[in-house]
C-alpha cells in the first residue's frame, strides 16, 4: 500500500484533507497556530452516482466540480492528502501464531487470501495491534487493510485533473482516530468507531490514534434504503429523506405518531437488528482480545450517523454510551460564520490534521495533548 504520508518539502499552506465517499466529497484545510489547530476552509460537493465505477466520470467530477469548489471556498494551495475510499477498502483483524515467540515485520507478509480480487492486485497495509497470550501460546493480533491498485490510480489521476498535488494517501481508520483523539485520560480509553456508510459499514477499535481492530460489515445504508423503498414503494432518495424525519428515541414515548413514518421505522427494524448483531460480534472479538481494556464508548461517523434514531437503536443494542462525532462543529471562520459540522467530516479532519503537521516549520515542537484537543474549540484568524 502507498505510504501513509509522504514528507512535504518547504513551508506554506497546509495540504488539504480530501475524503471522497459514495455520495459526498469533503475537503478540509487546517492551520496550526500557537494554541492548536484552526479551520482555514471546509466545503463539500455531491458525488455523481456512477463516478466511482467509471474512471472518466470520476476525473470529470474532479476537473469540473471539485476544482470549482476549491477555488470558491477559501482553500489555500493545492497540495492534498487523500483518504483511501472506504467503500473500496477491505479490512479485517486476525490472530496469527508466533512460533517460538518469533517476531517479524508485518509489512513483508504476503497479501491476504480473503480479498474478492487477486491478492497480487492489492495494496496492503498491515498493522500489529499487539501480542495475545492464550492456550495456544503467544500470538499477534494484526489489522489488515487492503484496496485494489486500480482504485488508487484512478483516485490520484482524478485529483490531478482538479489541479491537486497529492502528497499522501491515508487509510480511513487512522485518519478517523486522529480526528477523534482526545487529551488526557481519554487517550487511554478504548473506543469503538462505527462508520455508517452507504455501501458498507466499517467498525474500528482504537486507543488514542492507535488502531487495534478493523472489520467491514455486510449490512449498510443501502440495505436500509432498500427496506424502506420496498415497504413504501418509494425511490432511494425519498427513502433517505423519510428516514431523516424519524424522531429520536424517547424512552417515555418511543412510538412514531405519523403513520407513514411509523411504516418507515418498522421497515428498518429487521435491518437494524442485523446491523446490531454484526457490530456485537465485533465488540465481542475486541473484548476477548483486549479484555484488560474494555470498550468504553461508541462513536458514530459517516453519512448514516445523521440518522439519530438509528444511532440510538444501535447504541441501545450494544449497551454502551455513544455519541456522534463532530470534530469541527465548534470552529468558526474569521467572519464569525459557523463551520460545517457533523460526523461526516471526521475523516477529512483527520487528514487535514496531518496536513497541518506536515506544513509546520522545521524544528517546530509537536502539539501537546491540550493542543490536539483544541481542534474542538479554537478560532483562528487566517
Amino acid at each position: 500500500m502507498l505510504s501513509l504520508f509522504r514528507k512535504m518539502a518547504g513551508a506554506g499552506a497546509a495540504p488539504l484533507g480530501i475524503d471522497c465517499g459514495s455520495r459526498l466529497l469533503k475537503a478540509v484545510q487546517l492551520r496550526r497556530g500557537a494554541g492548536g489547530y484552526g479551520l482555514v476552509a471546509a466545503a463539500a460537493a455531491p458525488v455523481p452516482a456512477a463516478a466511482w465505477e467509471d474512471a472518466a466520470a470520476l476525473a470529470a467530477f474532479f476537473r469540473r466540480d471539485v476544482r470549482r469548489l476549491l477555488a470558491s471556498s477559501g482553500f489555500r494551495g493545492r497540495q492534498a492528502i487523500l483518504a483511501l475510499p472506504a467503500h473500496h477498502m477491505h479490512a479485517t483483524s486476525v490472530r496469527e501464531q508466533r512460533p517460538g515467540g518469533a517476531t517479524s515485520d508485518p509489512s513483508t507478509e504476503p497479501a491476504p487470501g480473503w480479498l474478492p480480487f487477486d491478492a497480487s492486485e492489492a495494496l496492503v497495509r498491515r498493522i500489529e495491534a499487539g501480542d495475545v497470550y492464550d492456550a495456544a501460546g503467544r500470538s499477534r493480533e494484526v489489522v489488515t487493510l487492503a484496496v485494489h491498485r486500480h482504485i488508487i490510480a484512478r483516485y490520484v489521476e482524478a485529483a490531478a485533473a482538479a489541479g491537486l498535488d497529492v502528497v499522501g494517501v491515508a487509510a480511513e481508520p487512522e485518519a478517523l482516530l486522529a480526528a477523534l483523539a482526545l487529551s488526557g485520560a481519554d487517550s487511554r480509553l478504548m473506543r469503538l468507531v462505527v462508520d455508517l456508510g452507504l455501501s458498507c459499514t466499517r467498525v474500528y477499535a482504537g486507543m488514542g490514534r492507535r488502531l487495534l481492530f478493523a472489520r467491514r460489515l455486510r449490512t449498510c445504508g443501502r440495505d436500509l434504503e432498500a427496506a424502506v423503498s420496498a415497504a413504501l414503494g418509494v425511490g432511494p432518495e425519498e427513502a433517505c429523506s423519510l428516514r431523516t424525519k424519524l424522531p429520536p428515541l424517547d424512552h417515555k414515548h418511543d412510538a412514531v405518531p405519523d403513520e407513514r413514518l411509523r411504516k418507515v421505522d418498522q421497515a428498518c427494524q429487521e435491518t437494524v437488528f442485523r446491523l446490531v448483531t454484526e457490530i456485537r460480534l465485533c465488540l465481542g472479538y475486541v473484548s476477548a482480545v483486549f479484555g484488560n481494556t474494555p470498550v468504553h464508548h461508541v462513536v458514530f461517523v459517516g453519512g448514516g450517523a445523521k440518522y439519530r434514531r438509528l444511532c440510538q437503536r444501535v447504541a441501545s443494542g450494544l449497551g454502551l454510551p455513544a455519541r456522534a462525532a463532530d470534530p469541527i462543529g465548534r470552529l468558526v471562520r474569521t467572519d464569525g460564520a459557523p463551520a460545517a459540522g457533523g460526523p461526516v467530516w471526521a475523516t477529512a479532519v483527520g487528514l487535514a490534521l496531518q496536513g497541518a503537521r506536515m506544513a509546520a516549520p522545521v524544528g517546530a515542537s509537536e502539539p501537546s495533548a491540550t493542543e490536539d484537543n483544541a481542534i474542538a474549540r479554537l478560532t483562528l484568524a487566517v
